[in-house]
């Protein structure tokens, strides 16, 4: 991907589509024949996303190889998904609980040595 071809700012707007795209139908784990299928699919549609390195697609999504992660712009995406999602999680659900109005307490008229 030629520098400058692609705005930041756009490239996060393609990445978060295609991502929540995955991830309505693979979800929060796609397979990586998936991710690969869709990196290529996009280079392929559209041949000026690609980027110089290898096959034009590793940087939208390069598997793991060799005990290295899987990288790219998509894998980097559900990455922080599911870390966001993670600290939802791990963070117990905040309740809202009415304040119970002020008990005032009373003088009470009892009658007195009964």
């Amino acid at each position: 991907m030629e520098a400058g071809l692609l705005s930041y700012k756009s490239r996060k707007r393609i990445v978060n589509t295609l991502v929540s795209h995955l991830i309505e139908l693979h979800g929060k784990f796609p397979r990586t024949d998936v991710k690969l299928a869709m990196a290529r699919a996009l280079t392929s549609e559209f041949p000026q996303f690609e980027n110089s390195d290898g096959e034009g697609y590793q940087a939208w999504f390069a598997p793991a190889i060799g005990g290295h992660d899987s990288s790219g712009f998509l894998e980097n995406r559900l990455r922080n998904v599911r870390r966001r999602d993670s600290h939802k999680a791990s963070k117990p659900p905040t309740v809202m609980v009415p304040k119970s109005p002020l008990v005032s307490t009373v003088d009470l008229d009892l009658p007195e040595g009964e």
